[in-house]
């Protein structure tokens, strides 16, 4: 156990003796390279990566910065060989259409190799001027073993331990083999549940690090992350799965197959067989599910017959990830393969569940879904038993007013027309009602 996490648990450990709700905010001792120069203020994510998903291989490395024009190169040094990587911004676009007030974006910078170009090396010095930072390089091959892993974007101020529980054993049910989680922050409740499941080696929790600082005459870069972070996040997992499929969702969601099909699983990896297709669209359904008086799980009969409500959403996705180049929140933006394709499905459903999330559509109505398909009370009393063995006989572990602030702080600033971040906008408003 290193010693960043042993100091985080004397303090999950002194935390537990209180009755306050406190923010959990967790990141491992390695920082990301940072570069800059007079003109252009920029960051690099802590690892490049060498893609033997690839062939040729290429190597690839993460940044945040401001637009750069299109024909942008980055200059690394590998062994004795200098190489130029071209740089692209991960959505497409920069400035990103969703977030047009926001000074930084992610970008990628990627050029292919061959065996000739070096030799296999720990580390590559990027370059820039006149300066040299080396950063570890990390070897990604095809996805061999064989699985469903489900990624969650970076985690912020996240307060409903509820939804962890239903997502992973739900999730589980589907045929997930694993879950990793990009953390930043959260109640004490939350991490609880976190740090359960990964003792038990089925998720594992990656930091979402602060990404350094910039000369004072730029806009702070931290704060921006929140908002332009999420897609390097999801691309940065997917060279961290080890199966053959994945799915990037929230905490919130959950794929479940229509009547009569397999778990998603099984459905998935069949209708990935047919002939040019890497990823599955699956189409979204709201539901809300209604929690138990105590607040600690959700109530039998919500799950059993959910209410529908009239409010559509964006699809999300089962993928092969030795297929994926980049990928965006809702689709793919580049197949390794360009000749692959994303199909829409009709074997399965996204599930996207809330507390109180719009106006009802239907109540009681015969749906061609159930979120646990067989074994219903089996589930429901694992879901018990897991809830109970992680906090034992604490109460009062749900404070709703929480997600509430932070949804009213998160439309302040929609209205006012700001990059959005929770960690400059939101931090102190939160931390101020949890400890009252």
């Amino acid at each position: 156990m290193s010693a960043t996490i042993q100091k985080l648990w004397k303090t999950l450990l002194i935390l537990a003796l209180t009755s306050l709700v406190v923010f959990i905010f967790y990141s491992d001792e390695k920082k990301n390279e940072k570069l800059r120069d007079d003109d252009i203020p920029i960051v690099f994510y802590k690892e490049a990566y060498l893609d033997y998903r690839y062939s040729p291989p290429r190597i690839r490395v993460f940044s945040i910065n401001p637009c750069l024009h299109s024909q942008s190169t980055l200059l690394i040094k590998i062994g004795s060989k200098f190489l130029k990587l071209s740089g692209e911004p991960l959505e497409g676009e920069c400035p990103w259409a969703w977030a047009p007030t926001c000074y930084y974006n992610s970008y990628i910078f990627e050029t292919s190799v061959t065996d000739s170009d070096f030799r296999i090396s720990e580390n590559i010095s990027i370059i820039l001027q006149n300066k040299n930072s080396d950063v570890p390089l990390k070897v990604i091959h095809p996805k061999t073993k064989e699985g469903l892993t489900v990624c969650v974007q970076p985690v912020y101020l996240y307060s409903q331990f509820q939804n962890i529980i239903l997502f992973i054993e739900s999730w589980r049910n589907q045929g997930a083999t694993h879950f990793i989680v990009y953390f930043h922050s959260s109640t004490n409740e939350v991490w609880m549940v976190l740090d359960h499941y990964q003792r038990l080696g089925i998720l594992t929790i990656k930091p979402w690090p602060k990404f350094g600082d910039v000369p004072a005459r730029y806009p702070e870069i931290n704060s921006q992350v929140y908002r332009i972070g999420h897609t390097m996040a999801a691309n940065l997992c997917i060279l961290k799965m080890n199966t053959t499929l994945g799915t990037i969702v929230d905490f919130d969601e959950i794929i479940v197959p229509t009547t009569g099909s397999p778990n998603i699983l099984e459905s998935s990896r069949q209708s990935l067989k047919e002939a040019k297709v890497g990823a599955l669209e699956f189409k979204h359904t709201r539901l809300q599910l209604d929690l138990n008086s105590e607040k600690t799980g959700f109530e039998r009969k919500s799950l059993e017959n959910p209410i529908l409500l009239e409010k559509s959403g964006p699809v999300k996705l089962v993928f092969n990830t030795s297929s994926v180049g980049i990928t965006l929140t809702h689709s793919i933006k580049k197949f390794i393969n360009s000749s692959l394709k994303t199909i829409e499905v009709s074997i399965g459903l996204l599930l996207h569940y809330r507390y109180n999330g719009g106006q009802e559509a239907m109540r009681n109505k015969n749906t061609n879904f159930k979120i646990f398909e067989k074994n219903f009370e089996a589930h429901i009393r694992n879901i018990d038993t897991v809830t109970k063995s992680i906090f034992q006989e604490k109460r009062n572990l749900y404070e709703p007013r929480i997600i509430l602030e932070l949804n009213e702080c998160i439309e302040e600033m929609r209205q006012s027309l700001v990059c959005r971040s929770t960690v400059v906008n939101c931090k102190s408003r939160m931390e101020k009602l949890v400890s009252n």
